[in-house]
């Protein structure tokens, strides 16, 4: 993965390098050339600044298009990921869970402890316990890799917690019936 940035890294800097050297010899030959006809006055130095700034704008156009290609492709592939995750099957499941006819959204983490499934030796929490009353906002902040997102990530059963729950209106959000 490090050596395909690098690479991709000295291709982008090879190519605008050898742009902007392009882009600085097309000028100078315009103006060399532009000045030798103004001396001779075949061109009037207005006309020949009308041509640079013409020029310089269709120039700045073609490169957005191209910076637009890639940044077009870019997204293809995140939309190809996007796609995957939709038609992916989610392993948390339940279909005849509980289905409230209302919410009312106490939320209550009673001493969570997760360890993701790929790494089960890192444990991300240990006995999280917190309270948030219904119709509160509530900020986490803290470092990167504190366990914000994965807080987050419980919250909406991307994953289970490893022990402890994770309750809403009092019942655990396992016992809850899923979309799917």
């Amino acid at each position: 993965m490090i050596v395909v940035v690098e690479q991709a890294g000295v291709m982008s800097g090879v190519w605008y390098g050898s742009v902007g050297i392009a882009a600085n010899i097309a000028m100078l030959s315009v103006l060399t050339y532009g000045g030798n006809l103004v001396i001779d006055n075949q061109l009037t130095v207005g006309e020949l600044t009308s041509f640079l700034l013409y020029s310089v704008y269709v120039a700045f156009a073609l490169s957005g298009t191209a910076t637009f290609y890639a940044d077009f492709m870019r997204g293809v592939g995140a939309s190809q990921r996007v796609f995957e995750l939709l038609d992916s099957t989610p392993k948390i499941r339940n279909k005849c869970g509980l289905v409230p006819s209302s919410i009312k959204g106490d939320i209550e983490f009673r001493d969570v402890r997760f360890s993701y499934p790929t790494r089960p030796e890192g444990s991300i929490m240990e006995g999280l316990n917190l309270k948030i009353p219904a119709g509160t906002s509530l900020a986490i902040v803290g470092s990167s890799g504190s366990g914000k997102s994965t807080i987050a990530a419980l919250l909406v059963r991307f994953y289970d917690p490893t022990s402890g729950s994770i309750l809403l209106d009092g019942n655990d959000i396992s016992t809850y019936a899923t979309s799917r």
